[in-house]
């Protein structure tokens, strides 16, 4: 463990948890500041598995219902008719594939 991930580790130990998402709200932004969307890409892909992780399903699935409206809400708010009728036909074929790989599998034995 690096001497940050050991001062972090520390100092998180110490915050109780509106201290954490004050001090989250004020750091994330600048940590991100000047990333390539690619970058943010990969970030996301790391870090989603853990943050989700350590949740059980029904608290994951209120935590999507509340975050994919705003992200997509979010999103759709800085494009042109255009491209949100490309985001938006994405999203469709995106839901589509996840039915199916989700919902017209078969029951496990």
């Amino acid at each position: 463990m690096s001497l940050m991930e050991k001062m972090m580790a520390w100092r998180m130990g110490r915050m109780g948890p509106k201290e954490r998402l004050e001090m989250m709200e004020q750091m994330m932004p600048l940590m991100m500041e000047g990333m390539a969307p690619e970058e943010v890409m990969v970030l996301m892909n790391l870090m989603m598995p853990k943050m989700m992780g350590s949740l059980e399903p029904m608290a994951m699935m209120d935590t999507m219902h509340e975050m994919i409206p705003l992200m997509m809400a979010n999103c759709l708010d800085r494009m042109n008719q255009e491209e949100r009728q490309r985001m938006m036909g994405f999203c469709n074929s995106m839901l589509a594939e996840m039915e199916a790989k989700f919902l017209d599998q078969e029951a496990p034995e």
